[in-house]
């Protein structure tokens, strides 16, 4: 049987010191399987190459979920893509690879 990891994410902020195009982010959620429901939290990284092109790097740690304690986490590599509105509001899109791990902890 498929299991399927549900995400709902809530992104803390972006945040830059300067104008150099470097940034940094993080994430907070929830991850839903079949099994079991908890936090999830995910911390970034990325440079703003052009106005409208950037790239990001990332990690997301979804926790222990299943009766078996399986720790999931991910490492996503992305390039961004967005423009800034007549009202000032950025919008963008991602698209991306994103690897799971998934480590089961044997307790004897």
């Amino acid at each position: 049987m498929k299991k399927i990891l549900l995400c709902l994410l809530l992104t803390v902020g972006a945040f830059s010191a300067d104008d150099t195009g470097f940034f940094l982010y993080g994430d907070i959620g929830i991850a839903d399987t079949d099994f079991a429901t908890g936090p999830m939290v995910g911390l970034g990284g990325g440079f703003q190459i052009t106005e409208f092109v950037g790239v990001e790097l990332g990690y997301n740690n979804f926790g222990e979920t299943g009766p078996f304690d399986i720790d999931i986490s991910s490492v996503s590599f992305a390039a961004t893509f967005g423009t800034t509105l007549s009202n000032g509001t950025f919008i963008h899109g991602i698209v991306g690879f994103e690897e799971l791990e998934a480590a089961r902890r044997v307790y004897v």
